[in-house]
């Protein structure tokens, strides 16, 4: 949280960060306590060769 704030002292005003949404970890519930909001979501599709 400090590298946040001193992001907020030298002027931004956002910050954000990707995470898979069903990720296992809890990363989801985590950035969420820390006061991040889901903005959108990103489907990825992947196919062996």
């Amino acid at each position: 949280m400090r590298s946040l704030a001193v992001l907020k002292q030298r002027g931004m005003q956002e910050a954000g960060l990707d995470a898979y949404v069903d990720n296992l970890t809890g990363a989801r519930q985590l950035y969420e306590s820390l006061g991040y909001q889901a903005t959108g979501s990103i489907r990825c599709y992947r196919r062996q060769l």
